[in-house]
């Protein structure tokens, strides 16, 4: 826990596997060469530009926390932005809401192993429990036929159900989502969210509700909760906004 309290948003390039889970990783905003413990991560993530949270760990070692990001381009051009020749990273709290409300715009790079699953055989548990609305539109929106849009009574029902809660719930289902092979599940929650994500900068934009920055209040929220309610590493990964 000590440990955990003195994780940082890094950005990486992955570039080599050494022994026992021990990876060479850049720190792109430093040049400086890490060695990092992660026995999951597959080799396909070899010179991949990564964002994610570095643990320290005895001996000089450093731990990632949660899933990490993998950054095309133009997410690396955004990260980018934030850091200064001599200073590194300069805000990485905002650095990382700029990147994550990037990926969860345009999308990341698909690295199977990382963030990116094969279906399983098996679809008959796909659609299993629907607990609330949101559930409910999510399980609608995956059946769906791949070329098919949701009807526009469907997508009325999802921007109302626009708050901050609601966007948190899409953004730590479709991870779950995600990372249980269901991928049509996880597209349907991850489209959920970007809908919720783009009412609320509508109705900021015309003072609606009196919030004029409702993404850092879910960025905010999403910083606080505990652990315990699985959003700092199921959550982050995909949207620190």
């Amino acid at each position: 826990m000590e440990a955990l309290q003195h994780a940082s948003f890094r950005l990486l390039r992955i570039r080599s596997f050494d022994r026992d889970g021990v990876l060479l990783v850049e720190d792109l905003a430093t040049g400086k060469t890490l060695s990092t413990l992660d026995r999951d991560l597959p080799v396909a993530v070899t010179g991949i530009a990564l964002a994610a949270r570095l643990c320290p760990l005895p001996g000089g070692m450093s731990g990632t926390v949660g899933p990490l990001t993998p950054l095309d381009d133009a997410a690396l051009d955004v990260a980018m932005g934030f850091v200064q020749p001599g200073k590194g990273l300069v805000n990485p709290q905002r650095c990382a809401a700029a990147v994550y409300r990037h990926v969860v715009r345009h999308g990341a790079p698909q690295i199977l192993g990382l963030n990116s699953f094969a279906e399983t055989e098996d679809d008959s548990f796909l659609f299993e429990s629907e607990d609330s609305e949101l559930d409910s539109l999510a399980h609608a929106w995956a059946k769906l036929a791949s070329e098919a849009e949701p009807s526009s009574a469907s997508m009325n029902a999802a921007r109302s159900l626009t708050s901050a809660d609601c966007l948190i719930d899409a953004l730590v289902s479709s991870i779950a989502a995600r990372r249980g092979g269901k991928n049509r599940l996880a597209d349907a929650y991850s489209r959920l969210a970007s809908i919720q994500m783009e009412t609320m900068q509508r109705r900021a934009a015309v003072g609606f509700g009196g919030d004029s920055a409702p993404l850092d209040r879910v960025s905010a929220a999403i910083a606080r909760a505990s652990p315990e309610k699985g959003s700092p590493a199921r959550c982050a990964p995909c949207l620190t906004i």
